[in-house]
């Protein structure tokens, strides 16, 4: 049996780094003793609510914890890349990649339920399908950085290309381990998968599996996981 951590702040400290600092030493311990991964929340708060201690960005400190610990796995838990400029987001997943020399999961989403990222940022309502739209245009354009050989252009709602190029891949291979995680409250399941197993032609990228579909889930233990 392996263990992991979520690690999902909650520490309401005054002080942010006071939490940062409390989250690290988590990570460091779990890595001493054994865990295999480690998920770090990102939340990005709302205009009304939201704590003075949030960790907006888990990639930052994910690349800081790396470097304090030795095995452990990392991923964002999870980064709502509708709300990103994909090329951005490729960008600096590869780098997390990079800078862990191979132990960051791409963790993705749309986001939960109370989220209002999308009104702050100008980019249209909260509606979960406008999110979930986003974020599947979005990873679209994402994997074409990571596995491009040529300049290309792109063009979608969620984002434009011109002439972009790889930049640079993920240090593993073309699409790095991935998650993707959905809420409850939006009608969906939340899944954890390795980017290689899926093959099911109804997939709709090679990152995932189609939210309905079995057959792929079915042939690995573990799935789908807990939400």
């Amino acid at each position: 049996m392996d263990f992991g951590l979520f690690s999902n702040g909650e520490r309401t400290n005054k002080v942010a780094a006071d939490t940062y600092d409390e989250d690290l030493f988590e990570v460091t311990l779990a890595d001493r003793l054994g865990f295999k991964e480690a998920w770090i929340s990102e939340h990005l708060g709302t205009t009304t609510t939201g704590r003075r201690d949030t960790l907006s960005v888990a990639d930052m400190f994910i690349v800081k914890a790396a470097a304090l610990t030795k095995q452990i796995r990392f991923g964002p838990g999870v980064r709502p890349i509708g709300m990103f400029h994909p090329v951005q987001v490729a960008i600096e997943a590869a780098m997390a990649d990079h800078l862990t020399r191979g132990r960051y999961m791409f963790g993705f989403g749309f986001g939960g339920p109370a989220t209002d990222g999308m009104l702050q940022r100008g980019l249209g309502s909260n509606d979960p399908k406008l999110r979930r739209e986003r974020m599947l245009e979005a990873l679209d354009l994402i994997i074409r950085c990571w596995t491009a050989t040529e300049p290309f252009d792109y063009e979608a709602p969620s984002g434009r290309a011109r002439e972009s190029t790889r930049c640079p891949g993920p240090i593993r291979s073309p699409t790095c381990r991935s998650a993707w995680r959905t809420a409850r409250q939006t009608g969906l399941r939340s899944w954890r998968r390795d980017t290689a197993s899926c093959r099911c032609s109804a997939s709709t990228t090679r990152l995932t599996t189609c939210v309905s579909c079995t057959t792929c889930t079915s042939a690995r233990p573990g799935t789908p996981a807990a939400s």
